[in-house]
């Protein structure tokens, strides 16, 4: 079984290679503007005027755009200077952080279900290798919980030695420390060590050890706070006070409890999304003592009487999906498919699906425009470009500064006459040109031809003409006076 167990956490360690290479980009902005332009702020490139609300109100973590700026220094001591490069490196690295909590869940499911199973799933499900390749607070706080969880069930079942116990209390106060809400899983973990501890064989000197690797973490989350706002801080209670006392969390849209379902089935690949969630639910009713239910079912219920709900904040317990997986249909649901052939067929569908979707989302971009920095950054010779109405460093109204090449001038215009009639490079957000540019085309006053689009050249065939008119697919035109 060992044997097997390492051929698929190879498998896995393959696909994260591959995620991390081709998943460019972001899942959401946050993800960019509250990680990687913080980092870029302290490395003299961003100034703080163009930094979102939370860097003005001090409620961020420094911790991860404090580890990505050392990589960052590294790497620019080795000559690497392009940001492109230096963003798929930060995925390489989150990546290799994830599959190590593939690599401690594997070990710990081989102890609890005693299948091979559990590493297959972890190595074949869809989402994992390009969730892991995202450079995000909800990856990385997650990947840290479960990586120590990892180490105190092994070393509670005599596998590891004591030494790990602070070592893994650290890993839980870091994972609080890149998300706060993390901190929620890690007490629900914790309640489970205090009322299980005889069970599992650990001691209430052992809680202490934890809890002081847990304090270390977030005292030493205080003095990195301190030394990338510059002042004194206490972040955790900023962000508290700002989203829940003062309420601001329910500023944006809100939802009722049951939506989590709703968007499992809506925002990722169907219905592989919902059929997860929902064996997430079975699990956490089959096994109300297992340590993964104490550890993720108390996030998903806060965040389900929170309002204001997004997918992405039920991220940091789809590390372990795999395992809750198993949880939910081991062993009952292979005995079912030998009786009932319709059962087979369905499930059969279901694992080709999810193959398809892992080969998508591991080698497309995870935000396609990510595509349009990359061609700017390469291409010799960019040195302006023009737009009307959406500039193309401006995402979701903050200015993005990260991939912007330093020589780069943009220029907002609102008519053909205020192009330069040498010819320019022309941004839109569409695959065609806006009304009023198309107005003087036909007028030929301007000449415009097709430079580049973020979206691949394969969909410009006529029968995604319709499509290409109606998505997101950041274009550039050369336009010259007719």
């Amino acid at each position: 079984m060992l044997k097997t167990l390492t051929t698929w956490l190879l498998v896995s360690l393959a696909l994260h290679s591959i995620a991390a290479i081709y998943s460019a980009g972001f899942y959401h902005a946050d993800e960019h503007f509250q990680i990687l332009e913080f980092m870029n702020y302290h490395l003299g490139n961003s100034p703080a005027s163009d930094l979102p609300i939370e860097f003005h109100r001090s409620m961020r973590p420094w911790m991860q755009p404090a580890v990505y700026g050392f990589i960052s220094s590294l790497l620019k001591t080795a000559g690497v200077t392009n940001t492109l490069t230096l963003a798929l490196w930060f995925r390489i690295f989150s990546a290799f952080i994830g599959w190590l909590s593939v690599a401690g869940l594997v070990m710990c499911g081989r102890k609890w279900f005693k299948t091979e199973a559990i590493a297959i799933v972890f190595a074949l499900i869809w989402y994992l290798p390009a969730f892991h390749a995202r450079h995000s607070s909800e990856n990385l706080a997650g990947s840290m919980f479960f990586i120590g969880v990892s180490l105190l069930v092994l070393f509670r079942r005599g596998i590891l030695p004591k030494s790990v116990v602070f070592f893994a209390g650290f890993l839980l106060g870091l994972a609080f420390e890149f998300r706060y809400q993390v901190g929620i899983m890690v007490a629900g973990f914790y309640l489970w060590m205090f009322f299980f501890k005889r069970s599992q064989g650990t001691s209430t000197k052992d809680l202490y050890i934890i809890s002081l690797g847990v304090c270390s973490a977030v005292v030493l989350g205080i003095f990195v706070d301190r030394w990338g706002y510059g002042h004194w801080t206490f972040a955790p209670w900023n962000y508290l006070q700002y989203n829940i006392i003062e309420n601001h969390v329910s500023d944006v849209d809100t939802s009722p409890w049951y939506d989590y379902f709703r968007r499992a089935f809506t925002e990722t690949w169907p219905p592989l999304g919902f059929l997860l969630l929902v064996s997430f639910v079975i699990a956490w009713i089959r096994h109300p003592r297992h340590v993964l239910t104490w550890s993720t079912l108390p996030l998903f219920l806060i965040h389900m009487i929170i309002g204001h709900k997004e997918l992405r904040f039920l991220f940091p317990i789809i590390h372990a999906g795999p395992a809750l997986l198993v949880m939910a249909l081991y062993p009952w649901f292979g005995k079912l498919c030998e009786k009932l052939k319709l059962l087979r067929w369905l499930t059969m569908a279901l694992v080709a699906t999810n193959i398809a979707a892992l080969l998508v989302t591991s080698l497309v971009p995870a935000w396609m425009p990510i595509r349009f920095y990359s061609y700017i950054n390469s291409t010799p010779g960019i040195n302006e470009i023009y737009y009307m109405t959406d500039n193309p460093f401006n995402v979701g109204g903050i200015r993005l500064n990260f991939y912007r090449p330093k020589n780069l001038e943009l220029h907002s215009i609102t008519d053909y006459s205020m192009l330069d009639p040498g010819g320019v490079l022309f941004f839109h957000t569409r695959s065609t040109l806006p009304p009023v540019l198309l107005d003087d085309i036909a007028a030929e006053k301007i000449k415009c031809s097709l430079v580049f689009q973020s979206l691949p050249t394969l969909v410009e065939h006529n029968i995604f003409k319709g499509i290409l008119d109606r998505v997101t697919n950041w274009s550039l035109f050369n336009c010259q006076m007719g």
